[in-house]
């Protein structure tokens, strides 16, 4: 049967692109890649603001069975360390 593992990532518009080739560097597949926007106010000097973030989720898929799969794993633990700030849950 096959080990099937998945990851999801929350990371910001700007570096979908740069996160998504980091991930298949070490063996993972983009399942699915969807843009949201949180809405929110805030306040300076008595005035209220609205703000808006985008940002992009980004759902992953790897088959623990692969025959490079430890090879994959350490490259991946290798650029998670650098991408902490970069790809949050």
């Amino acid at each position: 049967m096959t080990r099937i593992e998945t990851k999801s990532k929350r990371v910001a518009l700007s570096r979908k692109q740069e996160i998504i080739q980091k991930y298949k560097d070490s063996g993972w597949t983009l399942q699915s890649s969807r843009e949201f926007v949180d809405n929110y106010l805030s306040s300076c000097g008595g005035t209220i603001y609205q703000n808006s973030q985008r940002y992009v989720k980004l759902l992953f898929r790897r088959d623990r069975d692969i025959g490079k799969y430890k090879e994959s794993a350490s490259v991946e633990s290798r650029f998670t360390c650098c991408f902490v700030s970069a790809d949050t849950d």
